[in-house]
């Protein structure tokens, strides 16, 4: 019986197109690799989402890289699944472009010297239309950031005049102690011209506009006090006699 002896072929290793860079031959391994280096031509061109392949050709058909996929119609599918992926990032890329557009505006606008949570939409249009961050943005998309900017002011603004108006009630309160024209018989209205008379009252910035409910309430609260001290000390005053009187 003879033997038989099988000679096992070599394996041949599939190389896809090669291609040259720099004299030096590039070898893709897997046709993947291939088409990665054909999309990456594609995108170093600046090869859009809504090119043709025509419009496409003219940018990448003297690149080297060209040849990665040697076939035509192979080409294309992989010109067409870069499109798909292009197309999702070019989407992506206007959502966070608009995105970042909105929040600059709404930096821009609570931070604006001339914008107010009183300031109409259509004031506030006429003043911005020319600035940058005002005009990127569309109409629509504007409106919603200028709501949320009035929003935000609206509350700043009630919070600064709570603030101010406790501050000026209290430095009135420390004005009142200082005017000795002022007893606790002394009317409001005497009271008002005093105070309109009083140098540390009209010089001082902080009263300017005033709410006039506030400065009759610290006035109250400090012919009460005076009141109370005078009744103190005549109370005093009927003792002391008394004692003597005892004496």
């Amino acid at each position: 019986m003879k033997r038989v002896t099988v000679t096992k072929k070599p394996e041949v290793k599939t190389e896809i197109k090669k291609e040259e860079s720099d004299g030096e031959e590039v070898v893709y391994e897997t046709k993947e690799d291939a088409k990665n280096a054909f999309k990456q031509l594609l995108r170093d061109k600046g090869v859009g989402s809504t090119a043709s392949w025509e419009q496409a050709m003219k940018l990448i058909s003297t690149d080297k890289r060209y040849n990665a996929i040697p076939k035509l119609n192979e080409k294309k599918q992989a010109f067409n699944a870069y499109k798909t992926q292009k197309a999702k990032e070019e989407k992506e890329d206007e959502r966070q472009a608009a995105k970042e557009a909105k929040e600059a505006l709404y930096e821009y606008l609570i931070t604006q010297p001339h914008m107010n949570s009183n300031l109409l939409y259509r004031k506030a249009n006429d003043f911005f239309e020319t600035h940058k961050e005002w005009s990127v943005v569309p109409d629509r998309d504007r409106k919603d950031v200028y709501e949320d900017a009035v929003f935000f002011l609206s509350k700043k603004e009630k919070k600064e005049e709570t603030e101010l108006r406790a501050k000026q009630k209290e430095e009135l309160a420390i004005l009142f102690e200082d005017v000795k024209d002022i007893v606790y018989k002394t009317s409001w209205l005497e009271a008002q011209e005093i105070l309109i008379s009083y140098k540390p009252f009209k010089n001082n910035i902080l009263f300017e506009n005033v709410d006039k409910e506030d400065m009759l309430m610290v006035y109250m609260e400090h012919v009460k006090a005076l009141e109370l001290d005078f009744e103190d000390e005549k109370q005093k005053e009927v003792c002391k006699r008394a004692s003597k009187s005892q004496g």
